[in-house]
Order: C-alpha cells, then sequence, then structure tokens
C-alpha cells in the first residue's frame, strides 16, 4: 500500500473514532431541540460527518481493485474536505468533552437531573458546532494561503562591527508538487527578496515527490536574491526523489548546496562560515561528519549550521564549537496544530521539541523555519507558511 494512502488511512481511522462521537452528541443535541426536524437534523450531521471520508474510502477502494492510487490526481475538492473534517472534528470534539465534563459536574453539584442542564448543554454544543463549520473553514483557508514574515534578532558579543545589522533570509521546505505551484512559490521568494536580505539560507525539500518538479522548482527558488547569495541543504523528499538530481538543479541556479561540508563568507575582518549537513530520515549525519565540519571553523566571526533535521548530537556540536544559529525545517510548524485550553499540539511533537520559531540555548540560537509546502495534508491550521529574517545585533 503506498505510504501517502496508509498514513491517510490511519488518521482516518482516528477521524472515524471522534466522528462516532462527535455524531452521537450532535443528534442527540438536535433531538432535544427541535422534534419538528429531528429527523432532518440527523440525516443532515450523519451525512456530513460522512462526507469527510469520501477521499479515503475512495483511495481504499482504488487500491484494492486497480493496486494503485493516484493521490495527485485525485479530485482536489474532496482531498480538502476530508482534512477540513480532522480540523473541525479535533476542534469541535475538545469543545464537546469540556461541556460533558461541565454538565457532570453541574448534576453532581444538584444532586438530580434537571432538563434545563440537558438542553443548556444541547444548546452550546449545536451553537459551536454551528460556529465551527464556518470559522474552521475560514481559518484553514487562511492559514493554507498566507506567508508570514518571522523577524527575529540575534544578539551576541561576538558579532563584529562590521556584521551589525547583517540579515539572513532562512526559509525551507518549499515542496513545489500539484498543491504548491509556480504562484504560491514565486509570492514566497517575492516576499524573501523584499526582505533586502545578505544572505539567503534554503534548508531542504525542494520537491515533494519524484522529479517532474525539481528542475523548476530550483528554477523558482533560483529568484531569490541576496548580496551572498543562496545555500541550501538537502531535505528528507529531495533524498527520496533524487538528491543528486535536486543538487545539480540547485547548482545550475547558481545555489550552493552543502552536504557536509563549510561556505566561508568574506563579509568582515573576520569571516562568516555556514556548516551544512544532510540530516534526514535515510541518511542520519554521523558524528564523524559533524565533528569534521564543526571542528574548523575557529577563524569564523559567525558561524551558522544549516540543516533539514535538528537533532541532540547537531546541538550539542554547535555549542560545543562556538555556532551562532543553526536553521533547520522539516517540521512546517506542526503543519495541522490543535488548540487545548491554550496549548497547541501537533504530530510533529512526538518526533521533536523543536517545531516552529527560535529556540535558545545559551548562545546558540535554533530556529526552526515553517517552510511553504506541505507533507500529506495539502492545508495548514495553526501553522502559516513563513519567511524567518534573522537580524544579527552587537549587545
Amino acid at each position: 500500500m503506498p505510504w501517502l494512502l496508509e498514513v491517510t488511512l490511519i488518521v482516518a481511522s482516528l477521524l472515524f473514532i471522534i466522528d462516532i462521537y462527535l455524531g452521537w452528541r450532535l443528534v442527540s443535541s438536535a433531538r432535544s431541540l427541535t422534534y419538528r426536524f429531528a429527523t432532518f437534523l440527523t440525516v443532515a450531521v450523519i451525512l456530513f460527518l460522512a462526507g469527510f471520508f469520501t477521499f479515503p474510502l475512495s483511495g481504499l477502494v482504488a487500491w484494492l481493485t486497480r493496486g494503485a492510487f493516484d493521490f495527485y490526481g485525485f479530485p482536489i475538492p474532496f482531498v480538502y474536505f476530508f482534512w477540513y473534517g480532522l480540523a473541525f472534528s479535533v476542534q469541535l470534539v475538545l469543545w464537546v468533552v469540556l461541556l460533558d465534563f461541565i454538565k457532570f459536574i453541574v448534576k453532581i453539584l444538584l444532586k438530580f437531573d434537571s432538563p434545563l442542564v440537558d438542553l443548556a448543554h444541547a444548546v452550546f454544543v449545536a451553537g459551536i458546532a454551528s460556529v465551527l463549520v464556518f470559522t474552521t473553514a475560514i481559518k484553514l483557508y487562511e492559514d493554507t494561503n498566507a506567508v508570514d514574515v518571522n523577524r527575529v534578532e540575534y544578539r551576541s558579543a561576538s558579532i563584529p562591527s562590521d556584521l551589525n545589522g547583517f540579515r539572513i533570509a532562512h526559509i525551507s521546505d518549499i515542496q513545489v508538487d500539484k498543491f504548491t505551484g509556480k504562484k504560491q512559490v514565486e509570492r514566497y521568494i517575492d516576499s524573501v527578496n523584499a526582505q533586502q536580505a545578505d544572505l539567503v539560507v534554503f534548508t531542504g525539500d525542494l520537491v515533494t515527490h519524484g522529479t517532474e518538479y525539481i528542475d523548476r522548482g530550483a528554477r523558482w527558488l533560483g529568484r531569490a536574491r541576496a548580496r551572498y547569495g543562496t545555500v541550501a541543504v538537502i531535505g528528507d523528499h529531495d533524498y527520496w526523489a533524487s538528491k543528486q538530481k535536486v543538487a545539480a538543479a540547485l547548482q545550475k541556479q547558481g545555489i550552493k548546496v552543502l552536504e557536509g561540508t563549510n561556505l566561508w563568507l568574506d563579509t568582515s575582518g573576520k569571516p562568516t562560515v555556514v556548516s551544512g549537513v544532510t540530516n534526514v530520515y535515510s541518511e542520519k549525519v554521523s558524528p564523524e561528519t559533524v565533528n569534521e565540519v564543526t571542528s574548523s571553523v575557529d577563524s569564523a566571526a559567525v558561524r551558522i549550521l544549516a540543516t533539514h533535521q535538528v537533532s541532540d548530537l547537531l546541538v550539542g556540536a554547535a555549542r560545543e564549537h562556538e555556532y551562532d544559529l543553526i536553521l533547520a525545517g522539516h517540521t512546517h510548524g506542526g503543519q495541522l496544530r490543535f488548540d487545548i485550553l491554550g496549548f497547541q499540539i501537533c504530530a510533529s511533537m512526538l518526533e521533536t521539541p523543536y517545531i516552529s520559531g527560535s529556540y535558545p540555548k545559551g548562545n546558540l540560537l535554533i530556529n526552526v523555519n515553517n517552510g511553504l509546502g506541505f507533507t500529506l495534508a495539502p492545508v495548514r491550521y495553526n501553522a502559516r507558511a513563513d519567511v524567518s529574517i534573522i537580524t544579527l545585533r552587537q549587545p
């Protein structure tokens, strides 16, 4: 079974469990609020929730009957509706569980069943569901299509005066495919160029899959402009598509690809070094490579380590050799993040504590860029695409 279909079915199974519970609660609320339209509302709720599964079930049938499933050839509206259903259901179930808990506590305090409590519970469940139907769609659309500029200042006594105000545009995970095309990438790169950065660092995943989009993705990324050009490292999807072809396409556009190597930039009396390592699922960077790359940077005024995935090995080496920055991507900012009592959760939390934004570690700053594109779900929720602009400052 294709990986994309397998993971989609796992997500659909979890969604099914959630929607069984939600269906029960929504139907109960509908029957409590109205008798006249109870049957109509029951059918409407069931059809609405069942519609979320058109995409994964069609994929399963296609694979069982034909032995293949074209994820990117499936009608887009059904794909979006499935992921909308996940965002809607997860948000709603959190509210419904909270309301159920409040209802349970109130009935204990009252020491008897009150029809008014049941009615209030039904009103709140129906009201929140009605609001989320629309607000989830609006937020999903906005978060999927927005590009934010995330401004970060890195202050250190080691920054020479010549580099005070030096601006690094950190971008990642463009992932060109059917859902992320020329319009989206060029708008993203326009956001980069508008910042007039001194250096652009791209931390991997030029494409999502295959080799079809490699050349055009490299060409679009090649539009990025900075005084010292663009440097890049290899990401997971680049590795799976063809690490060699991605590297060659980027280099053809004048982008320097770093694979266990250092790039020295003549930025002041003492140079700036960008160390690049390939650290992906299929090629974890070795301690020997990390040591070889990071142990020869003592003469650099500013030290930047670029990688696709952050790891404890890289953080430890960066701190030992007094790097200023680690720049990484990979997580898409969580891509789909959900609020639980003020805390946001996402699947990436199972893998790494470095999800999105900046993480200070003493004199070392780790910056994880949300990127632009998608993995599995062609949507974002509470994890907008962004361009990180890191400005070096003296204290």
